[in-house]
């Protein structure tokens, strides 16, 4: 009898905690939701300016000289357009670096073997010994682990 009781006194205070616990588990779930939705529109964004930026190599024949794997630096060095080329791709390197430590989107699996595979061929080299001082010390430190890395 004193439950029904004190339930008769406090059902408006019970209804109202009930709700407010119920609108929270509803924020979490759709948050959650939000988040998982996020990551992929982020994914598809990084795929779409990774998938433009080789297009654009693709498509332009001046551009070649850059995955010579026997170029020579001293008669070749890189052109104007190749640096530009090359700092888009550390440009598109620092946002996905980013976004995988801001846990907005998932590191590539492979991302420090492409680096290294990339690295290693001259013109990129040169451009990356060039433009090291001028990126981001994050993306810089990136780059180093990934060519540390003994394969």
């Amino acid at each position: 009898m004193e439950l029904v009781r004190w339930l008769a006194e406090h059902w408006p205070h019970i209804i109202e905690n009930a709700g407010v616990v119920t609108g929270l588990f509803v924020f979490a779930v759709s948050y959650h939701e939000d988040k998982k939705v996020r990551r992929v529109e982020a994914f598809i964004k990084m795929t779409e300016r990774h998938t433009n930026l080789w297009m654009h190599y693709y498509s332009n024949p001046h551009l070649t000289g850059l995955r010579d794997p026997k170029r020579d630096m001293l008669t070749r060095p890189l052109s104007g357009e190749e640096a530009h080329f090359v700092s888009f791709l550390f440009n598109h390197l620092d946002g996905v670096i980013r976004a995988s430590k801001a846990g907005i989107a998932v590191r590539p699996e492979n991302l420090s073997k492409d680096i290294r595979a990339f690295l290693a061929l001259p013109a990129p080299r040169a451009a990356w010994e060039e433009m090291k001082p001028m990126l981001d010390s994050q993306l810089v430190a990136f780059i180093e682990r990934a060519l540390a890395v003994r394969t």
